[in-house]
C-alpha cells in the first residue's frame, strides 16, 4: 500500500511540474503568436501605406511629330532618347549592333514629347527610362547620339534629380523616321523610379501612344538587373 502510495506521489509530483511548466511556457508561446500576428499586421499596413504613398506620372501633354521629321529634335527636355532597333542576332547566336548612317543624322529624326507630372504622394529622387524589349530596342541619349560606343547596347538612360510631388518634366523620345517602334500588346518602354525613401518602382509606358500604367513597386535586385542591362559586343 506504502508503494502504491508512493508512485501515486511521484506522479502528482511530476504532473505538478509539467503543469508549472507549461504555465510558464504556454503564454511565451501564446505572447510570440501574438506578437507575429501583430508584426504581420503591422507589416502588411506598412507595405499598403507604401504604396498608397507611390510615386506615379501622369501624361499631362503629348506631341506627336512622327509626321514631321526633323521638327523638334533641337528642343532641350528633362530627359531625350533615341530608340532604335539595335540588336541583330546571327544563326551563331552572336549579336550586332544595327545602327545605320542615317541613324546619326538627325534631321532623319522624327520626335514625341511627353510632359509628365509625379500625382504620387513621395518625391522622386532618380529616373530612368528603360528598354522592355531588349532583344530589340535600345536606347540612347539623343544628345549625345554621335559619341555612341558600338561596342555597348544601352537600355536605359538616367535623370539623377529630384522630382517632387506635384513637379513636371518633359520627356522627348526620337526614332529614325523610317524605324519608328511601335507598343503592341505589351508596353516597350518603362520609367524606372527610385523614391526618396529608396523603394523601387516601375511605370509602363507605350511609345509612341499617349499612354501610361500605374506605377508598381519592384524589389532593388529587379530594378538594377532590369535598369543595369548593358551587352557587350
Amino acid at each position: 500500500m506504502n508503494n502504491v502510495l508512493t508512485v501515486i506521489g511521484i506522479i502528482v509530483s511530476i504532473v505538478g511540474v509539467i503543469v508549472s511548466i507549461l504555465g510558464i511556457i504556454i503564454p511565451v508561446i501564446l505572447a510570440k503568436s501574438k506578437e507575429k500576428r501583430e508584426n504581420k499586421i503591422n507589416k502588411k499596413k506598412e507595405q499598403q501605406l507604401i504604396f498608397e504613398q507611390r510615386p506615379e506620372f501622369s501624361i499631362e501633354e503629348y506631341k506627336n511629330y512622327l509626321d514631321r521629321p526633323g521638327y523638334g529634335i533641337k528642343q532641350k527636355c528633362d530627359i531625350g532618347v533615341f530608340l532604335s532597333f539595335v540588336v541583330n542576332e546571327t544563326k551563331e547566336g552572336c549579336k550586332n549592333l544595327n545602327l545605320r548612317e542615317d541613324d546619326f543624322v538627325k534631321e532623319n529624326w522624327c520626335c514625341i514629347f511627353y510632359k509628365i507630372k509625379n500625382i504620387g504622394k513621395t518625391d522622386i529622387k532618380y529616373i530612368d527610362i528603360v528598354s522592355n524589349q531588349k532583344r530589340v530596342i535600345g536606347v540612347f541619349n539623343s544628345e549625345n547620339i554621335e559619341h555612341v560606343d558600338k561596342t555597348f547596347i544601352n537600355y536605359c538612360e538616367s535623370l539623377d534629380r529630384i522630382v517632387k510631388v506635384n513637379e513636371e518634366i518633359t520627356l522627348k523620345i526620337c526614332f529614325n523616321k523610317d524605324r519608328i517602334l511601335h507598343s503592341l500588346i505589351s508596353a516597350n518602354l518603362c520609367l524606372g523610379i527610385i523614391d526618396e525613401n529608396d523603394h523601387y518602382w516601375m511605370q509602363p509606358l507605350f511609345v509612341p501612344d499617349k499612354k501610361l500604367y500605374n506605377s508598381y513597386r519592384v524589389n532593388k535586385k529587379d530594378y538594377l538587373e532590369r535598369v543595369n542591362y548593358i551587352d557587350i559586343l
